[in-house]
């Protein structure tokens, strides 16, 4: 009787801690964000509470907030954070204790009482390493987590990047409108001087190839404006048929010296976690040379109906492996963890210095294209009066027309080059956006 009532508490004990089964089905159907802000913080910081009216133009905090909230690869990274967030758990428990039992009934013999034995054990050895056991999940815990961060300022830097490429994309078609619309005049004109035989043949197709050339120019640029577009609605997880219009952005400062940022950068930090993990794992492998030994307590009845109560022991014999090859590989890994810091952190830094002489560069470019688009700009504002004196041509005028253009295209192009590369610096060397109501680019 006594047995029974034991083994129908342990059955039932088990039975509680049992989960049922409920089926999860695939969407059939793309299944795609609205237009809202989902996330609530980043990386410890408070994000604002944020209201995206529908039909508005967006502008850079929205975006980045869109991106943070519905980004399809962070979504992924965040579902494999849970399943961390369970091992985390896992590790954090204390072994469970083995319980073997059985029941003997005699079919011959003088003894006919029914024979039983119940017997409990606990591993030791699993309670020594449970310390360095949990020290090591816990910092691999937060690794994942730094990783989904420095993932999140990617993402947020891609946004960045993307969105400031479509505001140039804008300017630059409306200056190449300007210039199509120039050579498509200067076309009429000279078409209605061809017909007055006042110009040559060559000269109408001279202009008819420089008119088509910037229509060209003008289609090319619309269709990188679209490509552009989409791999922002990408980042976004918006869907590929939604319209997005971007509100005019604010400037790029000058990316400020922050050389403490740098060892606070995530990616950094994620590693100097897997350090601290792998050295916790080593700290258990060298608990786990020590015999694994378990210990419990019997309580068993013969078939002479003689109650004993006592104690077990098992311990293994480690006379061939010792734990020898955990150990070396945890010695191993922790080696590599620390090269691998410390080759990122070197990366880091050659890419920071390489950017910085890059965007020296640039800024020379940026300095030269505006002396020179002055220029040409003041040139035909000269070239207007006399054109209004009728001292030269129209083929002339239009000439240092388009040059005032393409001299602001220039400027155009070198600017963005340099907003690009400051973007990338500011998230290189760990500077993070704070979301506010004053410009934060």
């Amino acid at each position: 009787m006594c047995y029974r009532k034991k083994c129908g508490f342990l059955g039932a004990l088990l039975l509680s801690a049992c989960q049922t089964y409920t089926p999860l089905a695939l969407h059939r159907q793309t299944d795609f964000a609205d237009l809202k802000v989902s996330a609530r913080s980043l990386g410890g910081q408070q994000l604002p509470a944020y209201v995206i009216t529908p039909g508005q133009a967006l502008d850079l905090t929205a975006l980045e907030l869109l991106a943070v909230s519905h980004n399809p690869g962070l979504t992924e990274l965040r579902a494999t954070l849970q399943v961390h967030e369970v091992e985390l758990i896992a590790a954090g428990l204390l072994p469970d204790p083995v319980y073997a039992g059985g029941r003997d009934h005699p079919i011959s013999g003088p003894d006919q009482a029914t024979a039983w034995n119940n017997s409990l054990m606990l591993d030791t050895g699993a309670l020594i390493q449970h310390h360095a056991q949990r020290q090591a999940a816990q910092a691999e815990q937060r690794s994942i987590r730094l990783d989904l961060l420095w993932q999140e300022w990617k993402v947020l830097s891609d946004v960045r990047q993307r969105a400031y490429r479509l505001q140039a994309s804008r300017n630059n078609q409306a200056l190449l409108a300007a210039k199509a619309r120039i050579y498509q005049h200067l076309c009429m004109l000279q078409t209605t001087a061809l017909q007055q035989h006042n110009v040559s043949r060559t000269q109408v197709m001279d202009s008819e190839q420089h008119w088509q050339a910037a229509q060209s120019a003008l289609l090319e640029a619309r269709a990188q404006q679209q490509r552009s577009q989409q791999a922002l609605l990408s980042l976004l997880g918006l869907s590929p048929d939604r319209s997005l219009t971007i509100t005019t952005l604010p400037p790029v400062h000058t990316v400020p010296e922050a050389p403490d940022h740098l060892l606070q950068r995530p990616d950094l930090l994620a590693l100097q976690m897997g350090y601290t993990s792998a050295d916790a794992h080593l700290r258990q492998a060298i608990l786990a040379q020590f015999p694994d030994l378990s210990i419990g307590f019997n309580d068993s009845m013969d078939t002479t109906s003689n109650h004993t109560l006592g104690f077990a022991v098992q311990l293994p014999l480690p006379f061939f492996r010792n734990n020898q090859t955990a150990l070396h590989k945890a010695q191993v890994t922790r080696e590599q963890v620390k090269i691998q810091y410390q080759e990122h952190l070197n990366a880091a830094v050659r890419e920071i210095s390489f950017l910085k002489k890059q965007m020296v560069s640039l800024q020379r470019q940026v300095d030269l294209a505006i002396t020179a688009q002055h220029q040409q700009c003041d040139a035909a504002d000269r070239w207007s009066a006399l054109l209004a004196q009728h001292r030269i041509d129209l083929v002339n005028f239009s000439t240092t027309q388009v040059a005032c253009l393409d001299g602001q295209l220039q400027v155009l192009h070198w600017q963005q080059e340099l907003e690009q590369q400051q973007l990338a610096l500011m998230t290189l060397q760990g500077i993070v956006p704070q979301w506010d109501s004053l410009a934060h680019a």
